[in-house]
């Protein structure tokens, strides 16, 4: 084999830690060359990387010389992953204060303004849903996932799919709020996104409550549109 010198000779725990962890890293690792692959992707493999590291580093023998000759690099590495490490916590405090903070450069762009955009929509929420039945309602897989961990009390959020034809996200796997007929929605809405004409017909009528700009740092905001849904009267399959 590529990594044992005899894998037949190899244990079933070791077998598997490369069929689950070299193996299918390498092919991600190919498929990497002709497409994105996003880091979580491949998440599943990486426990079993790392036990088969700490083989590789402890000298188990039946690790191929080749590689094992390779050992004394394995300190660097630490070392250099402990760097990176301490750099990405210390850019993600010293880009906000420069001028590429919160803009399309900042690498961290993604991770801002959420807990402030929840808190918004909490005290928009409350003060809608005192005397009547809501649910909120996004545009955006990111906004819909964000919103359901920041707001208050963890609401269940729905995803608007302009092509119900297509699966985008597990949300559009999600049953729908099917069973809010009659109820109200607070939507948001990503500022300039039009609301299309089907979304606007499964409610009553649409209201802008409001415009949300959440600051990011000197380059960016999030920048927001509410809107109230009353009534709503169905929802698309």
């Amino acid at each position: 084999g590529l990594i044992f010198s005899h894998f037949r000779a190899a244990s079933g725990k070791l077998k598997f830690l490369v069929l689950f962890s070299a193996l299918p890293l390498a092919i991600f690792a190919l498929m990497s060359l002709r497409q994105r692959i996003n880091a979580n992707w491949p998440a599943v493999f990486y426990s079993t990387a790392f036990i088969l590291t700490a083989a590789w580093a402890a000298g188990h023998p039946l690790i191929q010389k080749k590689l094992a000759s390779w050992r004394k690099l394995f300190p660097w590495a630490v070392y250099s992953a402990l760097f990176l490490s301490i750099l990405t916590y210390f850019l993600t405090f010293y880009i906000g204060h420069t001028a590429l903070g919160g803009g399309s450069k900042d690498p961290f762009h993604r991770l801002k303004g959420w807990h402030e955009l929840g808190a918004e929509v909490s005290n928009i929420l409350q003060k809608q849903s005192a005397n009547e039945t809501i649910f909120l309602l996004a545009s955006t897989r990111q906004t819909a996932s964000e919103l359901a961990f920041y707001v208050q009390g963890q609401p269940r959020v729905y995803l608007w799919n302009e092509r119900r034809d297509v699966v985008t996200s597990q949300y559009d796997l999600w049953p729908g709020p099917e069973k809010m007929i009659g109820d109200d929605a607070l939507l948001v809405i990503e500022k300039g996104k039009n609301i299309n004409a089907a979304l606007r017909n499964s409610f009553t009528r649409m209201e802008l409550l409001r415009e949300i700009q959440i600051p990011m740092g000197e380059a960016g905001n999030r920048d927001y549109s509410i809107y109230l849904g009353h009534k709503l009267l169905h929802w698309p399959q």
